[in-house]
């Protein structure tokens, strides 16, 4: 009963535990045929246990990474930037039956700055039998402590060359003792009030993160409670490249201190508009941004789309949340009219928006 934009890959059924679902992706939703990467906000539905989804070029071994970890009967979103091989088809590998939904958010054509590697783990804090990381280094560090910064060297290890300006990460928690946020931001530069995800006790979360990386080639990774860690690089830009990595910017809190009142039943929801050049250090002729949208308080459980305002609200989602919970998700967003971005949901959540990058 439910649709993709050209019918394909529509309804094919439940993935069954431990299925790689390949995917056409170059050649449709604008993609084109020759496009080097593609970023996209990849699903679990229903899933019968929890698990974990593996995105990857088509071709090319399954790697030791998880970039959407579920929890069992989650609806639970993440963005995803993979490679692209020469047939255009990804493919997705998921541990435990689940349904499987992706949106296209937009792709990288050839030639461009923005480099996507073999997905590879870079940190670890755990230790145990089939845990590892590409080079064996930050592997088995142990908890992060709470109100501690790991530094984690990024440039050398997995392809992403010296020099290298910017890295895109799936960061992962799990284990924690309390609730509690990471922020992810490039060393030797001030901690910002930002977050990058936000967990609850016991949960394994994950959220996509592009970062700057410090002259020194380190990220640092802040945590506000004790939890162990998993770093899997995805890409890089270097230093010459066009896209801009900024120090994250707080855009938007919508959070107040009145309790909130369901929205009485049929009644339609306005779409919030916000400006996202002429602040944080956006230019006024900015083409997209990349933001950590994060929403929390929510009466009912439903979904969120961002989108360019001035254009039609597509038929996809960029985060999904039940009720009362805070979640993160990375959404890297067209610029719309006068500068502004829409974000529509069918409940009522308060909305948090962090700047950390901009394509020019």
């Amino acid at each position: 009963g439910l649709s993709t934009l050209d019918g394909q890959s529509s309804g094919i059924g439940v993935r069954l535990a431990g299925t790689t679902t390949e995917l056409q992706v170059a050649g449709r939703a604008q993609v084109r045929t020759d496009a080097a990467s593609v970023v996209l906000t990849v699903t679990a539905i229903n899933a019968v246990s929890a698990g974990f989804l593996s995105v990857f070029p088509c071709g090319t071994a399954r790697p030791n990474v998880a970039q959407v970890n579920h929890p069992a009967g989650s609806n639970v979103a993440t963005t995803v930037i993979v490679k692209l091989p020469s047939n255009g088809r990804i493919c997705l590998f998921n541990l435990s039956e689940t349904d499987l939904v992706v949106d296209v958010a937009g792709y990288h054509p050839p030639g461009t700055t923005f480099t996507a590697v073999q997905p590879a783990r870079i940190l670890e804090t755990r230790s145990g039998e089939g845990l590892t990381t590409v080079d064996g280094g930050y592997l088995g560090v142990g908890v992060r402590g709470a109100g501690s910064v790991t530094q984690l060297t990024v440039v050398g290890r997995a392809g992403v060359p010296i020099g290298a300006s910017a890295a895109t990460l799936s960061v992962t928690v799990t284990n924690a003792v309390s609730p509690g946020f990471v922020t992810v931001y490039p060393c030797l530069q001030a901690q910002p009030p930002t977050a990058s995800l936000n967990f609850g006790i016991g949960q394994v979360v994950t959220n996509a993160v592009v970062s700057g990386i410090a002259a020194n080639g380190w990220v640092c990774l802040y945590t506000s409670a004790d939890v162990d860690m998993v770093v899997d690089v995805n890409g890089y830009n270097p230093g010459d490249a066009s896209f801009v990595p900024i120090l994250p910017k707080r855009a938007l809190d919508s959070r107040s201190s009145t309790p909130k009142v369901p929205p009485p039943p049929g009644l339609a929801v306005p779409v919030r508009e916000l400006a996202v050049t002429g602040v944080a250090g956006v230019p006024d002729s900015a083409k997209s941004v990349v933001i950590n949208l994060t929403v929390t308080g929510s009466t009912t459980s439903a979904f969120a789309t961002v989108y360019p305002c001035g254009s039609q609200r597509p038929i996809a989602s960029n985060i999904n949340f039940g009720v009362g919970e805070t979640v993160s998700n990375l959404v890297v967003a067209q610029v719309g009219h006068r500068g502004k971005i829409c974000l529509y949901s069918p409940s009522d959540p308060d909305y948090v928006i962090d700047i950390t990058a901009f394509h020019p």
